[in-house]
């Protein structure tokens, strides 16, 4: 009887050590698997000494990440859109802490049905100084060269 428990026993450490190594866990030559290579970024060639790129790609020297140019007119149509789904009551909690000229922003990018809802939930200071904004954004034409 003492014979099979010490084989037993001897199966379940070469099982053990088998699987450790088949899961990476100790290295084994032949059963670990092999590691995977390191993922890098090719960095491209400049093809002249003076490189132009595009705004958009712009890199500064220490900082490998691109700038990008903030577009408040864009974010406020985003918000706006998402805003319209959104109760009125809840939207009046959410723009307490907005400032008038970003709410007045979002607003006008918003449905005319729930901006005139948000509008008249509001305190009437408030949405009177919000509709001002609105106006004052409304009214800017961009300049003909």
């Amino acid at each position: 009887m003492k014979p099979v428990i010490i084989i037993i026993g001897a199966l379940i450490i070469a099982g053990g050590v088998v699987g450790a190594a088949k899961t990476g866990m100790i290295n084994i030559p032949g059963l670990s698997p092999k590691p995977k290579p390191a993922v890098t970024k090719a960095k491209p060639k400049p093809t002249s000494s003076k490189s132009h790129k595009p705004a958009d790609q712009a890199v500064s020297a220490g900082d490998p990440k691109p700038e990008f140019k903030v577009d408040s007119d864009k974010g406020a149509a985003a918000v706006a859109e998402v805003w319209n789904g959104v109760e009125t009551s809840r939207l009046v909690q959410i723009v307490e802490g907005w400032n008038d000229t970003d709410l007045a922003r979002v607003v006008s990018n918003m449905d005319g049905s729930k901006a005139s809802e948000l509008l008249a939930a509001l305190p009437a200071d408030r949405a009177s100084r919000v509709s001002q904004q609105i106006q004052d954004m409304a009214s800017r034409v961009p300049v003909a060269p």
